[in-house]
C-alpha cells in the first residue's frame, strides 16, 4: 500500500493518474506523486519552499527512485484547510527548513 504524498487522490479514482513514482524531489527527500502532480509540482513559487531567489524546483530537477506498480492506496491524514496531505505537511516543513525559512 502507498501513500501518495500530494493531490488528494481517492482509493476509487487512482487509476486515473497513474502511473506513481517516488522522486527524490530535493536533497534527499522524497515524495510518491501522480503523474499530474509531478508535472505540474514547477508551478509552485519560490518562496513557498523558503528559496530567498526566484528558483524553483519541478519535475526537471527531480531524480527518478521507482515506479509504482499496481498501487494500493490508503486514505492518510490531511490538513482540511489548504487540503494538503500530511506527508507533503511535513516535506514543507523540511525544505523551508534546509533553505532557512521557517
Amino acid at each position: 500500500m502507498i501513500v501518495v504524498d500530494h493531490c488528494l487522490i481517492t482509493p476509487a479514482t487512482s487509476h486515473l493518474l497513474e502511473p506513481y513514482k517516488v522522486f527524490d524531489v530535493y536533497r534527499g527527500i522524497r515524495l510518491t506523486l501522480c503523474h499530474l502532480c509531478a508535472i505540474d509540482f514547477g508551478s509552485y513559487q519560490s518562496a513557498y519552499f523558503g528559496f530567498p531567489d526566484n528558483r524553483r524546483i519541478g519535475y526537471g530537477h527531480f531524480n527518478f527512485v521507482k515506479e509504482i506498480s499496481r498501487p494500493q492506496i490508503v486514505k492518510d491524514k490531511y490538513c482540511p484547510e489548504c487540503d494538503k496531505r500530511l506527508n507533503f505537511l511535513n516535506f514543507l516543513i523540511e525544505i523551508r527548513q534546509m533553505n532557512g525559512s521557517h
